[in-house]
């Protein structure tokens, strides 16, 4: 008798999270298709049914922002896999908020996109001339798309690639991360749309487009007041500064300023970053 009340009392405890997970399953599952069928995604893509591809109520998914949709399926970029469901499923959420920057960056296009494919030698480069504390790895063996880091400051989070241009050049992540940023600590969820191109024989221009996910109306508006939105700009702009001075200081071969142990592979790389500047654009 003792044993069957533990294991009705163990039943008891564990049926509301399974209830909840199920509830959760579910509402993933909605946010997705109902994306895919209000932006009119092609391709059977998540193989979603009537039910789950019911409107949702309060979730305004307006042409404008349905076109940006549909550009990542022009990329080649379809539902149909665990991450691009996941993706599709991010940007059929309520709320979106987009912060786009343009720059010119003192670095070729082709030894920066060695950086941004090299996160955790980038972040080891950054902390030898900046005397940083970034730091990054790759969380899963043998599985250099997905990567977790932090830059030390007010930046953490996971990010996964999901796709990439012809020769680099162009790059999409998504992820989730903390950030902290005034007197506000957030977290949330984001995809990150990376484009560079040459612009002279030592420099490029880049556009970057972080397109968030706040959980709801406040944190929405917040987002996107002026004051927090340029100071998030500018957070972002440190980090793309970071990465240039230290680039910069490797390619002229300046002593670093804080020595870091670098993988043979890491080396390799190096070297080829190396060459890549020096060769220019």
């Amino acid at each position: 008798m003792i044993r069957r009340g533990l294991f009705l009392l163990l039943c008891l405890a564990l049926a509301p999270r399974a209830a909840e997970d199920a509830a959760k399953q579910l509402e993933k599952r909605r946010t997705l298709c109902n994306a895919l069928k209000v932006c009119r995604i092609p391709g059977e893509g998540a193989r979603c049914t009537e039910a789950e591809s019911a409107p949702l109520e309060d979730v305004d998914l307006d042409e404008n922002y349905c076109s940006w949709v549909r550009g990542f399926a022009r990329k080649g970029i379809l539902p149909g896999t665990a991450a691009t469901n996941e993706l599709y499923r991010r940007m059929g959420n309520q709320y979106h908020i987009m912060y786009v920057m343009h720059d010119t960056i003192p670095v070729p296009a082709k030894a920066l996109d060695l950086l941004v494919a090299n996160v955790p030698l980038t972040c080891k480069l950054i902390n030898a001339y900046q005397k940083t504390d970034y730091a990054a790895s790759y969380p899963h063996a043998g599985d250099s798309s997905v990567f977790t880091g932090t830059n030390g400051r007010n930046l953490t989070g996971t990010a996964k690639q999901v796709w990439a241009g012809s020769g680099g050049m162009e790059r999409v992540f998504y992820g989730d991360g903390k950030v902290s940023i005034l007197t506000w600590k957030m977290r949330g969820d984001v995809i990150v749309e990376l484009r560079y191109w040459p612009r002279g024989e030592k420099s490029c221009n880049y556009s970057a487009r972080f397109t968030m996910f706040p959980v709801n109306s406040f944190i929405n508006s917040v987002m996107n007041m002026g004051l927090f939105r340029n100071t998030a700009i500018d957070k972002i702009g440190e980090v793309l500064t970071d990465i240039s001075r230290a680039a910069n200081a490797y390619a002229v071969g300046k002593t670093p300023k804080k020595p870091q142990d670098y993988t043979p592979a890491e080396q390799e790389s190096l070297k080829r970053f190396e060459a890549l500047f020096k060769a220019g654009n």
